[in-house]
């Protein structure tokens, strides 16, 4: 089982990774939105995070032929 210290330090190592890929979501879609609540706000996080993903997905299938 691992400890939470060890899991700070995988976390630590790692952590660039998932700040690099919301900091390319916020450049492509903006970084605020006007929204009514937090529960809109996290739909409006998902569906972006979707949307990037699908693009990038077309983006391969496409380029490798």
């Amino acid at each position: 089982m691992l400890t939470t210290v060890k899991l700070n330090k995988i976390y630590r190592k790692v952590r660039y990774r998932a700040k690099q890929v919301i900091g390319i979501i916020k450049n492509k879609f903006g970084d605020k939105d006007n929204v009514i609540n937090f529960h809109v706000a996290c739909l409006y996080v998902l569906a972006r995070f979707a949307l990037y993903n699908l693009t990038l997905l077309f983006k391969l299938m496409f380029s490798a032929n």
